[in-house]
């Protein structure tokens, strides 16, 4: 088993050069490029581009060699130039930061919504290694934002797509459809990502079928070192406890869903 780094070295900036550069549909572009730092799924990088802002990026590649890669949906303007780089292009890069998925589930369903995908990725990778087949239940606004559906198929595993608008799948919410699974199935975990939002609501239903959670939460970054407190919620920093945090602790939580910080430090509503 290899070495996690120390805080102080994967605190250091790091330049990395792109090996690939990848369009998975019309929002989401995957970078890869080489790291000799050890991840862990869930766990999430800064990602620094020449010219933009450090934006925090969810490992969507664990591979041998210190083959890496994150997903960049297309949001603002640093995630937006991500999606013209080509390969050969260099990036900085510092973490791996945080704590990710357990990976000590008896049957865990997969949830993830949008761009909340990269975070489940690699665990199921994990998982699908381990001689499991895994069940993923994608959620996307219409077909030109489904994420990696075509990269779980090929591993075989069991995919439900979902669209908001119905283009694609199920018509409804990921939520919805893992319900509609959960009630079929026994399910020990639900482990998940997305849309704060979404994650109340696939908290709400895994609990009222007393099935475990396991959450990668997505909050504002700036150092990712547990210094700057920006990412805390409920006293917790997401950049150390988290990302992903069990579900007693965000059931029990008086911001999950609620509140969070923003970039001068001032709660408010999500």
């Amino acid at each position: 088993m290899e070495r996690a780094w120390t805080l102080e070295e994967a605190g250091r900036l790091r330049v990395a050069t792109l090996t690939r550069v990848a369009h998975e549909n019309a929002v989401d572009t995957t970078l890869s490029f080489r790291d000799g730092a050890p991840v862990a799924p869930g766990q999430f990088y800064m990602v620094w581009v020449p010219g933009g802002e450090e934006v925090p990026m969810s490992a969507s590649l664990v591979g041998p060699g210190g083959r890496r890669a994150i997903t960049a949906r297309s949001f603002g303007a640093t995630t937006s130039h991500m999606r013209t780089m080509k390969r050969g292009d260099r990036i900085g890069v510092r973490g791996p930061f945080g704590t990710g998925f357990s990976l000590r589930w008896r049957k865990p369903l997969f949830v993830g919504g949008g761009a909340g995908m990269a975070s489940i990725i690699t665990s199921v990778e994990v998982w699908r290694a381990r001689g499991r087949k895994p069940v993923v239940v994608i959620g996307a606004r219409g077909k030109g934002d489904v994420l990696y559906e075509r990269r779980l198929r090929r591993m075989g595993a069991e995919v439900h797509v979902c669209t908001d608008d119905g283009s694609r799948g199920f018509h409804g919410t990921a939520v919805a459809r893992a319900g509609d699974l959960m009630d079929k199935r026994a399910f020990s975990h639900v482990v998940t990502c997305g849309p704060e939002r979404m994650l109340v609501a696939m908290l709400a239903e895994a609990r009222r079928r007393r099935v475990r959670v396991e959450a990668a939460v997505e909050r504002m970054m700036k150092c990712a070192m547990g210094v700057c407190d920006i990412c805390s919620i409920d006293g917790q920093r997401v950049c150390r406890q988290g990302p992903v945090f069990d579900g007693r602790f965000l059931a029990s939580s008086e911001q999950f869903g609620r509140t969070e910080l923003n970039a001068a430090g001032q709660l408010e509503p999500i």
